[in-house]
């Protein structure tokens, strides 16, 4: 999803270590290595509530947000942190309160397409992005280089529509569009979310495509992605075929516009 490049030098690692990694909770829990139920602890309907003593700090602003995302990750990527630990942020990013004075300063809108817009660089281990969607705009279908992204509804509505990778190549070769047709992707599911509302996708999941359905209101989103990553494919819907990997770019780094050449 599209300005100066993120963080990461390049693809994110998959973000599933190995089973032979221990957390450091006071009780074995579930880390990377279990992969859907780890995957579980991420996704905003997951119903377990956490334990008294997990629950964490209500963020009453995003600047407050930030910090406590950067406290949880403890110079740390995701990819480190175990079942327990991913609840917490998801649950930080369900408990933040969008306000408008919070957001205002990073809602860049352009023509003809969305925007990326740096809020946070997390230190190397996450990036917090507003993405800015006139009216109609929307991305390509993509995948997420093995990071995992929460997605909260600022203001205005979106409509996330979820695919199945293709089976014959989840890492498979990159084609440009003119290459023989294949299959078509196969939908998942195609979800309207309103302001407040939070997502999850993460490669193992699937594809996705977001956009902004309505023609004549604004939205904006609050992105969370762990580890950063520079490199996205696009897929095309029609042949399940997948581009060359594309930059993702920043339109604006702490509200302020980037400069172009």
């Amino acid at each position: 999803m599209n300005t100066i490049a993120t963080h990461a030098a390049g693809p994110a690692a998959d973000a599933f270590p190995s089973k032979a990694r221990v957390c450091n909770c006071p009780t074995r829990c579930l880390t990377p290595a279990d992969d859907i139920n780890f995957l579980d602890a991420a996704n905003p309907r997951h119903t377990e509530p956490l334990a008294p003593e997990d629950e964490p700090t209500t963020p009453t602003s995003i600047d407050h947000l930030r910090e406590l995302l950067k406290a949880e990750f403890d110079n740390e990527g995701i990819s480190t942190l175990c079942y327990r630990r991913l609840k917490r942020v998801r649950r930080l990013m369900q408990l933040y309160t969008p306000k408008p004075e919070d957001y205002a300063p990073y809602a860049h809108f352009r023509d003809g397409y969305y925007t990326r817009n740096l809020v946070d660089d997390g230190n190397g281990h996450f990036n917090l992005i507003v993405l800015a969607w006139a009216e109609g705009q929307g991305s390509p279908v993509h995948d997420h280089s093995g990071s995992h992204c929460f997605m909260k509804v600022l203001d205005g509505t979106l409509e996330e529509t979820l695919y199945h990778t293709p089976a014959d190549e989840p890492h498979g070769e990159d084609h440009d569009d003119d290459d023989e047709e294949t299959a078509p992707l196969e939908t998942i599911s195609k979800t309207n979310l309103g302001a407040g509302s939070l997502a999850y996708i993460h490669d193992r999941i699937g594809l996705h495509k977001v956009h902004n359905p309505s023609n004549d209101i604004p939205s904006l989103s609050l992105h969370l992605y762990s580890p950063p990553y520079t490199l996205s494919h696009a897929y095309n819907p029609k042949t399940g075929t997948r581009s060359q990997p594309g930059q993702m770019l920043f339109h604006s780094v702490g509200g302020q516009l980037v400069k172009r050449s």
